[in-house]
């Protein structure tokens, strides 16, 4: 189920104005897989597990699932190699305030593929133009908890003391 639940979706990128919710990137190499017809059994597993999470996840911003985080973190163990669990499991724990683990979990993300470090990897940005203020900084300080040195993030903390005209600690991250 795709909506516009923002608080508990992260988006991706942008494309023409849309955007991708984050958790399903990995639906275009399942889809791609599919569609070529070398989807093997144990990646049909990988992805059918990533689909259970998702859509078990009703209000996972208030209260992450330990299951989640549990079959998260099998199938990282045992797919080591795919980004889309890593950058989800990270997310899982740093909502359930695991800033540690979940940075290390993030950087493999990112080290196993670079596009789940992109502005749009949380909904923030979203949050923010729509002028839900309060969620977007929420969601931009747990993304900075996960990479403090990500310019997007420390862009964002700028414009908010900029916006409340607080200059000399807004020249201060320069």
């Amino acid at each position: 189920k795709i909506g516009l639940d923002l608080p508990r979706s992260s988006f991706a990128y942008s494309v023409e104005e849309g955007y991708t919710p984050l958790p399903l990137k990995f639906l275009g190499a399942e889809l791609a897989a599919r569609l070529a017809g070398v989807l093997s059994p144990e990646m049909e597993r990988y992805y059918r597990v990533l689909w259970e999470v998702q859509n078990s996840q009703g209000v996972r911003h208030l209260a992450p699932s330990e299951t989640a985080v549990q079959k998260l973190s099998a199938l990282v163990e045992e797919f080591p190699t795919e980004p889309a669990a890593c950058f989800q499991l990270a997310l899982e724990l740093i909502r359930r305030k695991d800033p540690k683990t979940a940075r290390d979990h993030y950087q493999k993300a990112i080290a196993l593929d670079p596009t789940y470090r992109t502005a749009y990897n949380h909904p923030g940005p979203v949050l923010s133009e729509m002028g839900f203020d309060k969620e977007a900084n929420r969601s931009y300080r747990q993304m900075q908890l996960l990479d403090p040195d990500n310019l997007h993030y420390r862009l964002h903390e700028m414009k908010t003391l900029l916006d409340q005209k607080k200059w000399l600690e807004a020249l201060g991250l320069c």
